[in-house]
């Protein structure tokens, strides 16, 4: 393949990198040095993270790496393994450092980041969440958080967001009529709200419709 030109090895690869969640360009990165240095920029554009180590891994992974090489496009984040063996012992995860490390996360992923969708349940995920909306993210468009957020601040962070999910508040009464949507998602198309156990918002529903 180092017989290819550049331009179509690195053609291959962002072709690649598009095919699924991140495994197949990781792993045509590892068939040599020469592929490896052509895909890095596109080892990152669908990232899934979860759990406390694999979280810290990548956020040091991220430091070693050029601004310019490392473009996070889709990003899936949780702060608790999706999935844990029966045997394997579950250690309780330093929030502090826990929360370092997605903030980090964030501010490296925040310039080129255009879905997002953050599971974030731990003691630190309120402020974690409230931290996310008070990122500038200029290319984002899909965004899905779950955990007990606040409400987005009236500032425009997301100038480009078109989908909204939001998880985990079991009363967002005033989400609708105060809470500054507009403002804050100025291009919003779609908007979700799950996990509720509250009819006042219902309420709130039905007079905003």
């Amino acid at each position: 393949i180092q017989s290819l030109p550049i331009e179509l090895t690195a053609y291959i690869c962002e072709f690649v990198s598009e095919q699924d969640d991140g495994l197949s360009i990781r792993c045509l990165s590892l068939v040599s040095t020469h592929l490896y240095d052509i895909s890095e920029p596109y080892l990152f554009r669908r990232v899934t993270v979860t759990g406390a180590a694999q979280i810290s891994a990548f956020a040091e992974r991220l430091k070693l790496i050029q601004p310019g090489r490392r473009k996070i496009r889709d990003l899936f984040l949780a702060d608790s393994p999706l999935i844990t063996k029966a045997l394997e012992p579950i250690c309780a995860p330093d929030n502090a450092q826990l929360s370092r490390n997605i903030s980090q996360i964030l501010t490296y992923a925040s310039p080129h980041i255009t879905s997002l969708a953050a599971h974030l349940h731990s003691q630190r995920g309120p402020s974690l969440i409230a931290r996310i909306l008070r990122t500038s993210m200029p290319y984002l468009q899909s965004l899905t958080v779950s955990g007990l957020y606040p409400f987005p601040s009236s500032s425009s962070y997301f100038p480009r967001l078109k989908s909204l999910h939001l998880d985990g508040n079991r009363n967002p009464f005033g989400l609708l009529t105060m809470a500054g949507l507009e403002e804050a998602f100025p291009c919003l198309t779609s908007l979700s709200v799950t996990g509720i156990e509250s009819i006042a918002f219902a309420f709130e529903v039905e007079a905003v419709i």
